[in-house]
């Protein structure tokens, strides 16, 4: 076998490796109509398969232990070559996401984060930039700051970059990494609203591109998730005020995902302000419930099927918050225990872990102290073989059947609307296979 033919061979078991590694109980099913994805950032963007030397992050395939691949890809971050250093951080971004290296990172975090702070500042390309951020976004969900100087060695350039750059993607990337560093550091209440002040003003500007909204609709919304979870209810309804008028115009964004992202954040707003039993004081509440209504019943034929499917899955969820304080309701099937959403809060928190940690989410959630931490006390465990967990038994009127034929009922709705708009479709179909 020739040289060639051995690479080309080792690419396919790698990529097959990787596909293998995230069970399918880790992931959104994207049939479930009982929550959305709308503010995921694709992990794909700059992360590929193509080196041999991935096999350093896979101790299945390598005697290298995750020491000794950090050792290694911190030695290429001083490199000169940017593509070096590019490689180096995906490589990094695969070792956070696939391993719990809390042990391994602790003894050198203040060099890992001087390496990574520099490749923010003056990243010679986009894309050590974006890298850059996703990783440090990593470094701060496995070290699980305790106090608030990480966040603001960063803030005021990340946020500068946000505002001013004109590549949409360092923008994505900077916004999202900035949130979820402020979500779980140890900063008080004042840095979380200012944070969200700052997003606020941000969503206010003109010409922005959708990527962009998006990135700070769904930022705002994990920020609000973080004053919620600090008992700042009251901090939520002030930022409520200040942004609905925005989010209401959004609502009606070109873009479905721009439009998902503020119906999610309103759907957000009101569970928070009725939790705290707080009246919210928006006179227009009837011009934003039809604006919901619309969109949830929205049949244009100038979107596509699945563009209005989408929305018509995002907006049910969100039009029984706002009108009658249902909030969704949805579980996730990991090896050792499940883990039941019952609230936008968790939503929120969910979709930017996920987006975060991609494919390693099931790891995490295994071993990381500061996920058991936010979704702890969502999280049942499912007391496989092997495990010293209790098997918990669900009676037929738990909350978790009454979600199952919610969705089963939901689904029935979905396929008798299709029907009714594809129904001539259908018959041709039919009458041609009778023939």
């Amino acid at each position: 076998m020739g040289k060639r033919a051995e690479k080309n061979l080792l690419k396919t078991a790698i990529k097959t490796a990787s596909r293998q590694a995230t069970p399918s109980g880790s992931q959104y099913n994207s049939d479930d109509d009982n929550y959305s994805i709308a503010s995921d950032i694709s992990e794909a963007t700059y992360l590929s398969l193509d080196s041999e030397e991935e096999l350093i992050l896979d101790q299945s395939k390598s005697d290298i232990t995750p020491e000794d691949g950090l050792k290694y890809i911190m030695e290429l971050l001083t490199e000169s070559r940017t593509q070096t250093r590019e490689d180096a951080l995906e490589k990094l971004i695969k070792l956070f996401r696939f391993n719990y290296i809390l042990e391994e990172v602790e003894p050198r975090q203040e060099t890992l984060f001087k390496y990574l702070k520099k490749a923010l500042a003056k990243g010679q390309s986009n894309k050590e930039k974006v890298l850059a951020a996703k990783a440090m976004s990593l470094l701060a969900v496995t070290l699980d700051p305790e106090d608030e100087e990480m966040f603001e060695s960063l803030e005021n350039g990340m946020v500068k970059v946000a505002r001013d750059s004109d590549k949409t993607d360092v923008r994505v990337a900077f916004l999202q990494s900035l949130a979820m560093i402020c979500f779980v550091s140890g900063v008080d209440k004042h840095d979380l609203i200012s944070l969200s002040h700052q997003y606020i003003e941000l969503l206010e500007e003109e010409d922005t591109p959708a990527p962009v909204l998006e990135a700070i609709l769904s930022s705002l919304g994990l920020l609000v998730a973080g004053l919620k979870m600090r008992g700042q209810s009251e901090e939520v309804r002030r930022l409520f005020i200040k942004s609905i008028d925005c989010h209401f115009d959004l609502l009606d964004y070109p873009d479905a995902s721009v439009r998902i992202a503020a119906g999610e954040n309103v759907a957000l707003f009101f569970e928070v302000m009725a939790s705290a039993k707080l009246d919210h004081g928006y006179k227009y509440l009837n011009d934003l419930v039809s604006k919901i209504n619309m969109l949830l019943h929205d049949r244009s034929r100038f979107r596509s099927k699945k563009e209005r499917l989408h929305q018509r899955t995002a907006f049910r969820s969100i039009v029984a918050t706002v009108e009658d304080g249902e909030n969704p309701e949805i579980k996730l099937k990991f090896k050792t225990r499940n883990v039941f959403i019952h609230s936008w809060v968790s939503m929120k928190m969910l979709q930017h872990f996920r987006s975060v940690l991609a494919g390693g989410l099931h790891i995490h959630m295994e071993k990381n102290e500061l996920l058991a931490d936010v979704f702890g006390d969502s999280m049942i465990f499912s007391g496989l073989a092997g495990t010293d967990s209790p098997r918990i038994v669900n009676s037929a009127n738990s909350a978790i059947s009454k979600a199952r034929s919610q969705q089963k009922a939901a689904h029935r709705t979905n396929l008798r609307e299709y029907l009714d708009e594809n129904m001539g479709e259908v018959v041709d179909s039919f009458n041609e296979l009778k023939v």
